[in-house]
């Protein structure tokens, strides 16, 4: 059996995943890029996220804020010509017992969490459609 990471198996892919530089993004856009996609690694800091030997394209991207989603995905378009995928990973460090947390500290979630999942899909979706790419095509 061949290693997962030989595997070559998204090759000519353009693959968005946004979180990248959270430990489960970061090990996502890893291992894709290690089986031929070409990777757009998005976050607020991702020009802090290493990916040693690895070709990804670093696109600093903050998934709370829905314009800067859609002028994020218009860059990954114009630099790419196409999309074939979004994995979304975004994480945010709210965290305490569920009787303790403020409003506040749910929309904060909520934003991060939820919203910062539909923002980069809903952006991605036309493209992908158009395409016939992606999950739903």
């Amino acid at each position: 059996m061949s290693d997962v990471t030989t595997r070559r198996d998204f090759e000519g892919k353009v693959i968005w995943v946004t979180g990248a530089s959270g430990a489960l993004g970061h090990a996502t856009a890893t291992l894709l890029a290690q089986r031929g996609a070409t990777v757009v690694a998005s976050a607020r800091s991702i020009e802090k996220s290493e990916f040693p030997g690895l070709s990804v394209d670093r696109l600093p991207v903050d998934v709370t804020d829905d314009g800067d989603v859609r002028r994020g995905f218009d860059t990954l378009f114009a630099r790419h010509g196409r999309i074939d995928a979004v994995v979304t990973s975004t994480n945010v460090s709210t965290f305490g017992e569920f009787i303790d947390l403020s409003d506040d500290d749910w929309l904060t979630v909520i934003q991060a969490k939820l919203l910062g999942s539909v923002r980069p899909v809903r952006a991605a979706l036309p493209a992908l459609l158009a395409q016939q790419s992606g999950p739903l095509c």
